[in-house]
């Protein structure tokens, strides 16, 4: 045994040597002498493999592996023959084998290579799990390995293992911090994972280290997108397909981003730029239903809601399971903004459907049913309810304040995304609560849910007593912000409608939870306290159709402030001056319903000398206006009769050229009548059961006007009859109208905040008395009733 043991070392000298014809003789005598020396037949399938002669080498080893089977390096040696001929899952079995027997076998180089190659095998045969284990072990073995630890990261984010991949991605980062494609990957993780921020520095490294990555570029446009940042956006994205003129991935981007900036910022410029990126994306997939749906969305934004319907249709046809239910969305809040609400509700249900984990596709179904008349109040209510049982989050904890803290200077946060001038209502009715509040009882506080501000965003700043741009924060960090804060009373005012937060409020980040109504129905959330009403909006049986406790305000459930301008109501009627009766309602289309159109047909047949005026975004395009015109023709109402208008720059425009405003028959005017009353027209409304039919009634009662509110059509057209045939009854009405709506409680301002101030500071009471949340109703003088 002495003289075989000598002539091994002699052979894996010369082996080792290079010496290898002498070495391959010295082991075929010794394996000749002693067939099971596993160590010789080992040494000889390596000394084959250097050769050329790897599968004679395999089957070397192989027999060394049947001798000797604790062997880990056998296992291992192998693994790489069997790697070198292609044959991966024969690899990776060896290999198994190796790690088993000996985990921490030769931390070497050698070893980390290995691994790293087997795990390339085995991503290339689509095994990811097997993979992500030997990247992990060759980067265990030699942690500078940069080309393992990158496609560890890789697999692992790949895995959808998020938070692991970024962690590699920082190790790659800090090997190699040249490496571009490096920060690109950790820039899309932490995209993904919500941590926009920090994703755009990943980009703009990845970027400046390559200024023509086209995916880095991408991603850091979609991360600023994501983070509000919409001109740099879609500057980063245009960049990109430069770099990557046939990425339709990139051109939908890009257009998404445009449609966002045309959106948010309420700019047509930015429309043509959208749909030519759309165009371009068309144009390389002609059958990619997202693109089909976000050209309708740009159709949409423009209001040119019958083309809207059509693109829509076509990405629903492409696509008729929907894939994440968006276009199915978007065609119901198009048929809802052109009137066809039974169609609207269908489509939204199935988007409802098709989207269950998707709050905005649920609030846009209950915004569509306010709308609808056909819906029982109790379904809608039910509809409202289900939304909150769906989206119910762990609600945090709250200590009960002591009861000598009722008097103490309280903290109001208002939430909203609408602190700006335009589109939507909130300077006509939250300015006039920041800037009549009351300073030593409390301390008002500001979140503004939108990436964009104006110079009423700074008038609204300019009088709160914090405020904070909440837009990039997901729902827990801005729970955390309000509960940080000390937030005693958070006032949602958005309800269901575009851009709002109620998710977050089911977290209940504050102690009592408020809804201002500038949405006109219940939330349905548990966690919503209480809600903003009147006795007019709200009668007694209102309290069941509300999952909020009601405080009714003796007087209007708002406060109108006007808009400033310089036009003023005429000093005449404008019939006087030979003109035809004019009628009017400058109202969103949705409310135009069959049952509207129906009623003001037959007003407009009864008053021969009159024409309708009507005013909404996309009444200027050919396909909308074409369909209000149709609806009448087919009432027997010509076209001449009609007069269709686009929104001017001062709102209060062509209220100067109006006789009478009709409100629609189902869903009231709100601001319009304000802004009618305003100018001096007078409002004729129809009062139902819903929330949405009785803003009328209160705000027509707050300036004198209630022999203006009808509760049936056949009353309603009678009036209307009445009024514009023989007029001295609707002059008397007209003479002062301003002057009585600007001294009424519809616009007092400082009597409207401190009954509104005075209802925070009961149910802040009532809490520390340890009460829950019950219905409220305040006297004139500001005492509970």
């Amino acid at each position: 045994m002495a003289s075989i043991d000598e002539a091994f070392a002699l052979a894996t000298r010369h082996h080792d040597g290079g010496a290898l014809d002498k070495a391959e003789l010295l082991y075929g005598r010794i394996l000749a002498a002693a067939p099971r020396h596993a160590h010789a037949r080992h040494r000889l399938g390596l000394l084959k493999g250097q050769t050329g002669r790897p599968l004679e080498g395999e089957r070397d080893i192989a027999a060394a592996v049947a001798i000797s089977g604790r062997n880990a390096a056998f296992h291992r040696d192998l693994a790489t023959l069997r790697l070198a001929r292609g044959a991966g899952a024969d690899a990776l079995a060896a290999f198994g084998w190796a790690l088993a027997l000996q985990p921490d076998e030769a931390l070497t180089a050698t070893a980390a290579d290995l691994a790293a190659r087997l795990a390339d095998e085995a991503a290339d045969r689509g095994d990811g799990r097997v993979a992500v284990v030997l990247y992990r072990r060759a980067v265990a073995l030699a942690p500078g390995h940069v080309m393992a630890a990158y496609n560890h990261a890789v697999t692992l984010r790949d895995a959808g293992a998020m938070a692991e991949a970024t962690a590699s991605f920082r190790h790659v980062q800090r090997l190699r911090p040249d490496l571009a494609p490096v920060y690109g990957n950790l820039g899309e993780l932490l995209r993904r994972s919500g941590r926009t921020a920090q994703a755009i520095r990943a980009f703009r490294c990845a970027v400046a280290l390559d200024p023509a990555d086209a995916g880095a570029l991408g991603g850091l446009g979609a991360a600023r997108l994501d983070a509000g940042q919409v001109a740099d956006g879609v500057a980063s994205l245009r960049h990109a397909l430069t770099v990557r003129p046939d990425d339709r991935g990139m051109a939908t981007l890009l257009a998404g981003g445009f449609l966002a900036l045309a959106g948010r910022a309420f700019a047509a410029a930015a429309w043509a730029p959208a749909e030519g990126a759309l165009r371009r994306t068309l144009a390389l997939l002609p059958n990619d239903p997202a693109a089909w749906t976000s050209l309708g969305a740009v159709q949409q934004e423009r209001g040119v809601l019958p083309a809207a319907i059509r693109l829509h249709r076509r990405a629903i046809a492409l696509d008729p399971g929907g894939a994440d239910g968006q276009a199915q969305s978007n065609l119901g809040v198009a048929l809802m903004g052109d009137g066809a609400l039974a169609e609207a509700a269908e489509a939204l249900r199935l988007a409802r459907a098709l989207r269950p984990t998707d709050p905005p596709t649920a609030s846009n179904l209950l915004f569509s049913l306010c709308f609808n008349a056909d819906e029982p109040l109790e379904t809608v209510f039910a509809e409202h309810c289900r939304y909150g049982r769906d989206f119910a989050r762990p609600a945090l904890p709250h200590a009960l304040p002591r009861a000598d803290e009722a008097g103490r200077r309280l903290r109001v946060g208002y939430l909203s995304p609408d602190f700006r001038r335009y589109p939507g209502p909130a300077f006509h009715y939250l300015l006039p609560l920041f800037e009549n509040h009351d300073p030593a009882g409390f301390d008002i506080r500001g979140y503004h849910d939108h990436p964009t501000s104006d110079a009423v965003t700074g008038q609204f700043q300019a009088v709160a007593g914090g405020w904070t741009g909440v837009h990039a924060l997901d729902e827990a960090a801005l729970a955390e912000t309000i509960r940080r804060d000390g937030i005693d009373i958070l006032v949602d005012c958005a309800g269901h409608m575009a851009g709002n937060r109620l998710p977050l409020f089911a977290r209940k980040p504050a102690p009592l939870q408020i809804s201002y109504p500038l949405y006109p129905n219940t939330t349905g959330l548990p966690t919503m306290d209480y809600r903003i009403s009147d006795r007019h909006f709200s009668p007694p049986w209102a309290d069941a159709l509300h999952s909020e406790a009601l405080i009714r305000l003796p007087d209007a459930h708002v406060c109108y402030r006007p808009a400033p301008s310089r036009i003023v109501p005429p000093v005449e009627a404008p019939w006087r001056a030979g003109t035809p009766f004019t009628f009017a309602s400058f109202n969103t289309l949705a409310k135009l319903t069959p049952t509207t159109v129906a009623a003001w047909a037959a007003i407009l047949r009864a008053v021969p000398d009159s024409r309708l005026m009507l005013k909404w975004r996309g009444l200027a395009n050919a396909g909308m206006s074409g369909r209000v015109l149709d609806a009448f023709a087919a009432a027997g109402v010509p076209a001449g009769r009609i007069t269709l208008r686009a929104p001017t720059p001062d709102p209060y425009e062509d209220y100067r050229l109006v006789d009478l405003c009709l409100d629609p028959l189902f869903a009231n005017g709100g601001t319009t009548t304000c802004d009618a009353l305003w100018m001096g027209v007078p409002v004729l409304t129809l009062c139902g059961r819903a929330p949405f039919s009785r803003v009328g009634l209160c705000h027509l009662t707050m300036v004198g006007l209630e022999e203006l509110v009808t509760h049936r059509v056949e009353d309603y057209i009678a009036t209307a009859i009445r009024l514009s045939t023989g007029r001295d009854g609707l002059e008397a009405m007209r003479a002062g109208l301003r002057a009585r709506t600007g001294a009424s409680a519809l616009m007092d301002a400082p009597r409207y905040v401190r009954h509104l101030e005075t209802a925070y500071r009961l149910v802040w009471k009532r809490r520390c008395d340890g009460l829950p949340p019950a219905p409220l109703l305040l006297s004139p003088d500001g005492a509970p009733g």
